[in-house]
């Protein structure tokens, strides 16, 4: 009957990680011998490393995967935080704001100066009613199209 002490020396482990090792590996010491000890550690170990260590070995590898990808989206937020491409959402929401309006009246000017062109070179009126209503048309479509977009990806029920 092996002791404790003599279990720890020969795996190279402490005390108190031999008696649990025992513990874990259900191990009666009175009737097992070092040589068995032994092997059933090494066998233990080889299958906690094949990742066949049971149902704590498996949530301890998912653990370990969910870490990592954890730390990576860190590094990856921290990386672009210090290059300075990253934007807080309400700061992100007021520069789309602005941003959208800065389009719209680019796209309105854009229109007015068409419309300029073609009834200078053509001697022409253009009904800029129409136009207004076309351009509105295209504005509330685009303005639209964030809403269209999500609803696309939300899960039909």
């Amino acid at each position: 009957m092996p002791t404790l002490l003599e279990i720890a020396n020969h795996l190279s482990m402490s005390e108190s990680n031999a008696s649990s090792l025992c513990r874990a590996m259900n191990v009666d010491r009175k009737i097992t011998t070092l040589n068995e000890i032994r092997e059933k550690y090494i066998l233990d170990l080889r299958e906690k490393a094949a990742g066949r260590g049971g149902d704590d070995q498996g949530e301890l590898t998912r653990a370990r995967i969910r870490d990592t990808n954890a730390s990576a989206n860190l590094r990856e937020i921290q990386f672009f935080e210090s290059t300075g491409q990253l934007v807080a959402v309400d700061d992100f929401e007021i520069l789309l704001s602005a941003w959208a309006t800065q389009g719209r009246s680019e796209f309105i000017n854009g229109i007015n100066k068409i419309i300029g062109d073609i009834e200078g070179a053509h001697n022409v009126q253009v009904d800029r009613e129409m136009v207004d209503g076309h351009s509105r048309s295209a504005l509330e479509a685009i303005g639209n199209y964030p809403k269209r977009l999500a609803g696309a990806n939300t899960p039909n029920e």
